[in-house]
């Protein structure tokens, strides 16, 4: 009995043993009728290549993809063309192209799933162009690692050419090529497309036309780029006065500079006028700028003429490939004070006396009917003073035959004696002026020199800050600049933000022009270089001020 289970038992294995067998022979013969039939389509994929002329090689129909299905099997059909040289080099690699496009190395290579292990089929060509000439184009575009080299080839733009042979246009491949072949010899109209959103290097769209002269049996050349992903600069303005940082500000332009542009200085912006303010907080670039591997320069203003290296008008800015870079520009304050005058009529009793002096009421004829008097003393040495804010004053006194002769200072310095003497009395007259002044704090002292004397009353022309917006222009004088005019937006004046908090310029030289609508004042020489504290500019619109004008500014 034992030995029956026994035999039994090895005949069971024996039978899956063979069983096995028949399987793994089945499965072989599967794999290798799969391998033959990847074989056979990569020979009629090389068939058609061969049948193909040397631009449909060079274009889509060389360099496809495509699948199809045998028996239930999905197989994977990929086709490449690229030119070659006689030695069997890439013709064109990493966007240079070599010196010649002799022959096409054609590949077909067939894969399929499941493949078990298996390596596709890969089957290699060569097809030799007939009589003709080879156009090879190459483009660049800026190495995205950033180490060298510093371009790369840029693949997707679109290559045209017109001229004796009539081809297709191509695209560019990942090495940045598109090669052209079997063209009849002649001069050749070459464009390019550039992928959207791209740009040359001074911000361009569009790239101009080439022309090449392709010569049979022999290769010519074209290239174009760089080309870049373009990027943007956004930029907002600040300054600093009076202890402020950071105050946000506005500008009507900014200025980029990049040594690699042509010219190398862009503006943007609208410049302001008369009749339009464009001053605003921000200012961009849209999508226009190359991204270059070295930063742009930026600062406020649309002067081309930047300012000194080492300025603190001047900003870095890096821009990336299709990226976005926000900076604020700094620009220095102006201070703009501008005062308006009136007459001012002082009576005597408004003056700061010292010493012995007699004040009297009730004097007819005199302003006020008052009148402070003194007598010269050396031990007394009675003084009257008044400071006031104007841009001239005039003493008013009696002259008569008993009246002596009076002392007058301005800011510390002697204007002389007046002598009060006349053989009648006449009251209410000018006795001394100071003739135009600067606008600004002044003191005057009167004395007693000789004599007796009386002080009737002072008259001078007082000055305030303006309660309205006045009108501004800045005419930026640097030579360079072409005198260029702006209009900042202007704010009802006060004491320490003036009229004009920035006018948007960032260093230099400036003639400023201050009006009230009736007149002006004009003011050349005013240096705008202070980043932290301001410059003040002190503009007097009232007759009789230094650079006083009738009219506006124009």
């Amino acid at each position: 009995m034992i030995e029956v289970l026994v035999a039994a038992l090895l005949v069971a294995l024996i039978a899956a043993a063979v069983l096995t067998g028949y399987v793994g022979v089945a499965h072989l013969s599967a794999d290798q009728r799969k391998h033959a039939q990847a074989d056979t389509l990569a020979q009629q994929d090389e068939q058609r290549m061969r049948s193909l002329t040397i631009t449909q090689l060079a274009g889509t129909q060389g360099n496809e993809t495509r699948t199809t299905t045998i028996d239930g099997t999905v197989y994977t059909i990929v086709s490449t063309a690229q030119y070659v040289s006689g030695t069997g080099a890439t013709s064109c690699s990493a966007g240079s192209a070599s010196s010649s496009a002799d022959e096409v190395a054609t590949t077909s290579t067939v894969s399929w799933s499941p493949m078990n292990g298996r390596p596709p089929v890969e089957i290699h060509g060569l097809v030799t162009p007939g009589v003709g000439g080879s156009l090879i184009v190459s483009a660049t575009m800026p190495n995205p690692s950033g180490s060298s080299p510093a371009y790369v080839g840029l693949q997707g733009v679109t290559v045209s050419i017109s001229g004796p042979s009539t081809v297709p246009s191509l695209v560019t491949d990942a090495n940045g090529c598109a090669i052209f072949g079997g063209l009849a010899g002649g001069s050749y109209t070459v464009s390019f497309t550039p992928p959207t959103g791209y740009v040359d290097v001074n911000g361009n769209t569009t790239v101009a036309n080439q022309t090449v002269t392709v010569t049979p049996t022999q290769t010519a050349s074209a290239s174009v780029g760089p080309l870049g992903q373009a990027a943007t600069v956004n930029a907002t303005f600040s300054t600093s006065f009076n202890g402020q940082t950071n105050v946000a500000s506005t500008s009507d332009q900014m200025t980029l500079v990049q040594t690699q542009m042509t010219p190398p200085n862009e503006v943007f912006g609208t410049d302001s006028t008369a009749t339009n303010n464009t001053y605003v907080s921000s200012i961009t670039t849209g999508a226009s700028m190359f991204p270059f591997g070295t930063a742009y320069t930026a600062f406020a203003g649309g002067c081309d003429n930047p300012p000194p290296t080492g300025s603190p008008g001047l900003v870095s800015v890096q821009t990336t490939a299709g990226g976005t870079a926000n900076v604020t520009l700094p620009e220095p304050a102006m201070i703009i004070l501008p005062y308006v005058g009136t007459a001012t009529n002082v009576d005597d009793p408004a003056l700061s006396y010292t010493g012995s002096w007699t004040h009297q009421t009730s004097v007819f004829g005199d302003y006020q009917s008052t009148e402070s008097d003194a007598t010269y003393s050396a031990s007394s040495n009675p003084t009257a003073t008044y400071t006031f804010n104007g841009s001239s004053i005039s003493i008013i006194a009696t002259k008569g035959p008993s009246l002596g002769k009076m002392n007058v200072t301005l800011d510390g310095t002697s204007q002389g004696t007046v002598n009060l003497y006349n053989t009648t009395t006449a009251r209410q007259q000018t006795v001394w002026s100071s003739g135009t002044l600067s606008a600004g704090s002044h003191t005057l002292v009167i004395s007693p020199n000789t004599g007796s004397i009386g002080i009737d009353e002072l008259t001078y022309t007082a000055v305030s800050l303006m309660t309205t917006k006045p009108n501004i222009i800045v005419t930026d004088t640097d030579a360079v600049c072409a005198n260029n005019k702006d209009y900042p937006p202007e704010q009802v004046p006060t004491a320490t933000g003036g009229a004009l908090v920035s006018p948007g310029l960032p260093y230099g030289t400036y003639t400023v022009c201050v009006d009230n609508g009736i007149n002006h004042d004009t003011i050349t020489g005013v240096a705008n270089t202070n980043y932290t504290t301001g410059t003040t500019v002190n503009a007097y619109i009232y007759s009789g001020a230094p650079g006083y004008g009738t009219g506006v500014c124009t």
